[in-house]
């Protein structure tokens, strides 16, 4: 289980492109896929959380194989649009976004509109409930609706949700296999990975496949303490003990935010900088799609009609 974490703070808009930048002409993208889909076929098809036989953690250092980077983004907010799109295009990179369904197209949050525009990129879209609830403060019922709905209404949106992250990287055996029955192939967590000042007994990466992909591990979130060092060592400590998967966790990427869950867009910029070129040695940069892959399933008949309900509720496109 991973350690407890900072809990996340945290109309309809038009679809203008993002801010162009002029740093520098755009190099060539990251390939990744047939890395990732090699790594990810020894994940099988089993659905239910159950630990991995084999894979790439033969022994007590943990895994032995490549180091991969997913670049996650949690909540929704806009500056996911105006900040961190404008960087992963110009160095060729897709990330993965955690949207929570009831907040699309409030103010501060991504629209519909602009959701559909990161997947058109190559962009992941996944859920995070319906409005960012503590999944294990609920019953079954209200889980469901927030894990299952929510995954119904990104659908509805034309979106291809096929993983989840845990809300406040809170969870439970009986949230994951909630999470499992909603149709989702994985829940990202928060915290399992050697981190400044918190796990040090812990993995440096997490194995392909994880030995449970609906809690899946990672350093603790980026925050306003987190340096460009911080984010190159949680690579660096991969790559040192055997390489594996890195999710790295993000919240807001910008300039005088008044969250703590805050990394500056010059920060964010420098670090992927500096990543791109380590694909010359091995790692790379993925979707936690790439890696966990599967197929996209159906939301089960008992989810609730209120999932398009929340998506209808401030669609205007």
């Amino acid at each position: 289980m991973a350690p407890a974490v900072t809990p996340h703070r945290g109309g309809e808009r038009g679809t203008a492109s993002p801010p162009a930048r002029a740093r520098r002409p755009r190099r060539p993208a990251v390939r990744t896929a047939s890395l990732l889909l090699a790594l990810a076929a020894t994940a099988g098809t089993a659905l239910a959380p159950q630990p991995a036989a084999g894979g790439t953690h033969p022994g007590p250092n943990g895994p032995t194989g490549p180091t991969v980077v997913s670049l996650t983004f949690d909540d929704g907010s806009e500056d996911h649009y105006l900040h961190v799109l404008p960087s992963l295009r110009e160095h060729g990179m897709t990330g993965t976004f955690y949207v929570n369904s009831g907040r699309v197209g409030a103010p501060g949050y991504l629209t519909a509109a602009q959701l559909r525009a990161l997947a058109a990129e190559g962009h992941e879209i996944g859920g995070h409930t319906a409005d960012h609830a503590r999944l294990t403060e609920l019953d079954e019922a209200e889980r469901g609706h927030q894990i299952c709905d929510d995954r119904a209404a990104l659908l509805d949106l034309g979106l291809p949700v096929r993983n989840f992250a845990h809300p406040f990287g809170a969870d439970s055996p009986e949230v994951r296999r909630q999470v499992a029955r909603c149709g989702y192939n994985s829940a990202r967590d928060i915290g399992g990975i050697v981190s400044p000042g918190s796990c040090s007994g812990c993995r440096h990466a997490e194995p392909v496949p994880p030995p449970d992909r609906y809690g899946v591990r990672t350093p603790d979130s980026a925050d306003e303490r987190t340096t460009l060092a911080t984010l190159q060592e949680y690579v660096l400590q991969a790559e040192r003990n055997g390489g594996g998967w890195v999710p790295i966790v993000f919240h807001h990427v910008c300039d005088a935010c008044s969250e703590s869950l805050v990394i500056t867009p010059e920060t964010f910029d420098a670090f992927l900088d500096w990543l791109r070129p380590r694909a010359a040695a091995g790692t790379t940069v993925a979707t936690v799609d790439g890696v966990i892959g599967g197929p996209l399933r159906p939301v089960p008949a008992t989810a609730s009609a209120s999932g398009a309900e929340l998506a209808g509720a401030r669609r205007t496109d």
